[in-house]
């Protein structure tokens, strides 16, 4: 993912500056610092973008297609929809006159906090709808139709097309983005059929859930099965937890 500098500005803008640096976004990306413990308040949000870059396309295109069903955008769409949980704010009509007012050259360099923040959320629901349907439940037409849509949706980043260059930028559609891999790593493991696990680890600092453990990889290949942690991490702060535990009783 590229990765480049911030600077916080009026209103919840963001202004992305300065060369890309390139970031691997880790397994288990959407389950835990995207769709888990994804950022809720305005610093969260700048920390998440400044170390794992843009999180919404700048235009929009990362919006479900049935967004375009209704006349007056998402909240009709959604309204529509008989208020299920999912919607976007969407600023890609204010991104111009802001850019405009702080003479920001390329009004694509400009991301808001509440971008970053639905789109987490949109990754949580998803996830929540994954983890109903494998308990049993069964999924309404709504929420079918809403999980398909935001998937493709978010999917069209790594659909066929073409680049545009002007100048010494390239203009592409849609952008990829953290939002964009998130849904892809779900859409991978769905593929997969692998099961959203809960890590055993009582005080899981990763948002407690794992499809592949972190930490014991080599050469890019992750385990999916025969481990109870998301984590080499969690896996050594449970064992210790429970070593002190044992201790405890014998000393008692």
């Amino acid at each position: 993912m590229p990765v480049r500098d911030l600077q916080v500005m009026d209103g919840g803008w963001l202004l992305l500056r300065g060369g890309e640096r390139e970031v691997e976004l880790p397994a288990n990306f959407y389950l835990q610092e995207m769709g888990g413990h994804g950022p809720r308040q305005e610093d969260e949000v700048i920390a998440f973008v400044q170390r794992w870059g843009r999180c919404a396309d700048p235009y929009w295109r990362d919006r479900p297609p049935g967004y375009e069903w209704a006349e007056g955008g998402a909240e009709a769409a959604i309204a529509a929809r008989q208020g299920a949980p999912f919607a976007f704010a969407d600023r890609s009509c204010d991104r111009a006159a802001v850019a405009a007012r702080f003479a920001v050259v390329d009004e694509r360099d400009l991301v808001h906090v509440e971008e970053v923040k639905d789109r987490c959320a949109a990754v949580h629901q998803l996830v929540t709808l994954v983890q109903r349907w494998s308990e049993g439940a069964e999924p309404s037409t709504v929420e079918e139709d809403l999980f398909v849509e935001f998937v493709n949706g978010a999917m069209t980043a790594f659909s066929p097309g073409l680049t545009m260059t002007r100048g010494p930028r390239s203009v592409s559609l849609p952008h990829i983005t953290a939002y964009s891999v998130s849904v892809l790593q779900l859409y991978n493991d769905l593929v997969l059929q692998l099961p959203i696990r809960r890590c055993a680890n009582e005080r899981c600092p990763h948002g407690g859930f794992f499809t592949r453990q972190r930490g014991r990889t080599q050469y890019g290949q992750h385990r999916t099965s025969g481990t109870k942690y998301c984590s080499a991490e969690c896996a050594k702060s449970q064992a210790e937890r429970e070593r002190r535990r044992r201790r405890s009783k014998e000393t008692r």
